[in-house]
């Protein structure tokens, strides 16, 4: 065992840490009834929270120097807010009034987060973690000057996440802007003058016949074929069957017909076996172009019925030129190969923070200032 480590009889910690209660930390309380002006809009300067994080605004607040505040009641009762304003805190959340010993409340916001704080409610009933339960969680708790640094260390990790997710939205929203402006005719791409028509849905695109799926019972976390359905993943999960492998007339365009989701599928792969539709671009039409175009187009929602006839009553509006179908759909799929790009990035940056966080909170990994 390293020198820097001592044991106990319940864990192993570091030299100079010590396992406590977080009842031997803080004092909570439940805040008030939710103002009458609360609304969802951010027109009103304070932010309200409820069980489940904020839940509107209000021109009105009763804390002034919140820091952190957790659910009480709800689905997500436990869930971890760091507000560090003016705020209103429902009776359907808990805030710190008093802490008991000096801490860094950043790292005791990270320590509570590592703690998913979740996974102890009621379930009886509405969901619910009480007081009683959060103050007799232990936990090992670093020297304030290496609180200090964990959270310095976590917040550049924070910083950087923090610049992909506003590189990605403004990705996004030079995609959209694109969209609107190419699939619309607003801006033309050099060499292309040719007019453009409007057709009808049945004119553009081939509808593929009902085609055998893979039950959602049946679904596999790993296999050799990904399945696409309606739901939002992009995989929904995997399946072995070959026979109901789908791998011509490639790229497809997929649509929920409940659920409004649309997906344009450029691989093989095995179609989920609820309530979707399949179709394609006929000859002289580029089927990712079509893909674009309907991808602008807002379907009504009418719950879980059926949407597709809102599609097959379009009309669609594009070049004659298939050239120039093609170019423009050239230009949106690299738009959206650079926002994946990011979102890959985002996603192992988030991996190695979360093991960051696991490793620091817990001492299984100390800065070199403190192994010594």
């Amino acid at each position: 065992m390293s020198k820097n480590l001592i044991k106990t009889e319940k864990t192993t910690i570091p030299t100079g840490w010590e396992l406590i209660q977080l009842g031997d930390i803080f004092d909570l309380t439940s805040g008030k009834t939710k103002p009458k002006d609360t609304q969802t809009d951010k027109q009103l300067p304070y932010p309200v929270f409820g069980g489940n994080g904020v839940l509107g605004y209000s021109s009105l607040y009763c804390n002034e120097d919140t820091r952190i505040i957790i659910g009480r009641v709800g689905e997500k009762c436990g869930c971890i807010h760091w507000e560090n304003g003016k705020c209103w805190v429902t009776d359907n959340a808990l805030y710190i009034k008093k802490l008991k010993r000096q801490i860094n409340q950043k790292y005791l916001f990270k320590v509570l987060g590592y703690l998913n704080l979740n996974k102890l409610k009621k379930e009886a009933g509405q969901p619910l973690i009480s007081q009683g339960i959060i103050y007799g969680i232990k936990f090992t708790c670093a020297p304030l000057p290496e609180q200090e640094k964990i959270v310095k260390v976590l917040e550049t990790w924070d910083n950087y996440l923090e610049k992909l997710s506003e590189a990605i939205k403004l990705k996004k929203k030079i995609k959209k802007s694109l969209m609107q402006k190419l699939l619309r005719c607003e801006v033309r791409l050099p060499g292309f003058n040719k007019l453009w028509e409007t057709l009808e849905f049945s004119e553009c695109f081939q509808v593929l016949g009902k085609k055998q799926g893979e039950k959602k019972t049946d679904y596999l976390e790993k296999g050799r074929f990904p399945i696409i359905d309606q739901s939002q993943q992009k995989i929904a999960g995997y399946s072995n069957h070959e026979e109901l492998v789908i791998l011509k007339n490639l790229p497809l365009i997929i649509f929920g017909d409940h659920t409004r989701i649309l997906k344009i599928i450029e691989h093989q792969f095995v179609l989920g076996n609820d309530g979707t539709k399949v179709f394609h671009g006929k000859n002289g039409f580029d089927t990712k172009y079509l893909f674009y175009y309907l991808s602008l187009i807002s379907i009504p929602n009418t719950g879980y019925n059926r949407h597709f006839k809102y599609l097959k009553d379009l009309s669609i509006h594009l070049p004659k030129d298939y050239q120039e179908q093609t170019a423009i759909a050239q230009i949106l799929t690299t738009a959206d190969q650079e926002i994946e790009t990011l979102e890959k990035k985002k996603a192992i940056i988030e991996q190695q923070k979360k093991f960051l966080l696991n490793n620091l909170i817990t001492g299984r990994i100390r800065l070199p200032e403190f192994t010594h």
